[in-house]
């Protein structure tokens, strides 16, 4: 008799241990969680931008999910915004229109509401925004069959990001398969390709595109159209009809400078 009275003290008292294990970790499961992932955002100037992170909640263990930018909250700024939806808190942050300032390390963080410290923290991204301009050395060019064209090409943006940019020359529109033409130098900050065509012909006349890519998280492209006229070479007939031109020319000063002559000796005599 006493023994099961022992028994049955002993299961309540495992049962309400399991209880306690059981709502620990529970609370345990409901903690924020961030997935910790780094990662380098490219952004053109003037263009937009979006942050996004997730954390599983529980509604007995509330927190608070916000992005920081060098360690500083943006919670309170326009363009943060908290979402949550099917035991998820997602926060946001929108930036419509990137400039300099918008660079830098910015942090997920979570906090419980309680807490002075935050309690997780992930999704470490840095943001590097970059001008990127493309410009040529002449828009139109006019030339004679068998002369010279050198046309400079070039674009600025950001040193940090001199390998993700691509710069080259085509026949083509840019987001055409058109075949990549001229010599392209990397410099800091600069890349600059020049189209070198020596000596033209009628059929390099045309339209020649200046293209350049920058490997932003939306791809930005630019080109400047070149437009190069050539006139033809003189042509065989035309030669001989100049020739005979000049030779009629010579013949006429010729005559005009014997008839000087006889008219200066007349005058003498």
């Amino acid at each position: 008799m006493l023994l099961n009275k022992k028994m049955k003290v002993l299961t309540g008292v495992v049962c309400v241990l399991g209880l306690f294990v059981s709502s620990v970790q529970g609370k345990e499961d409901c903690d924020p969680h961030i997935e910790t992932t780094q990662k380098t955002l490219l952004v053109r100037q003037g263009d937009g931008f979006n942050l996004s992170c997730s954390s599983p909640f529980c509604t007995h263990s509330p927190f608070l999910l916000y992005w920081c930018k060098e360690e500083q909250s943006l919670a309170q700024s326009d363009g943060h915004s908290l979402h949550s939806s099917n035991g998820t808190h997602t926060a946001t942050l929108r930036v419509r229109s990137a400039t300099e300032r918008h660079s830098g390390h910015y942090l997920c963080q979570a906090r419980k509401q309680q807490a002075q410290t935050s309690s997780a923290m992930g999704n470490i991204v840095h943001v590097l925004v970059t001008d990127f301009k493309v410009n040529v050395s002449d828009y139109d060019v006019e030339v004679s069959e068998g002369d010279s064209v050198s046309v400079n090409c070039s674009a600025t943006f950001h040193a940090d990001v001199k390998q993700e940019v691509s710069l080259y020359w085509s026949r083509e529109r840019c987001n055409e398969s058109g075949s990549a033409i001229g010599n392209q130098t990397l410099g800091e900050g600069q890349s600059q390709s020049s189209l070198e065509l020596s000596p033209i012909t009628v059929e390099d006349a045309g339209d020649y595109y200046c293209c350049a890519s920058l490997a932003t998280e939306s791809p930005s492209e630019e080109s400047r159209r070149i437009r190069v006229q050539v006139t033809g070479m003189r042509s065989g007939g035309e030669i001989i009809l100049l020739s005979l031109v000049l030779a009629k020319a010579a013949v006429f000063f010729i005559i005009f400078v014997h008839l000087s002559i006889c008219l200066s000796c007349t005058k003498a005599c």
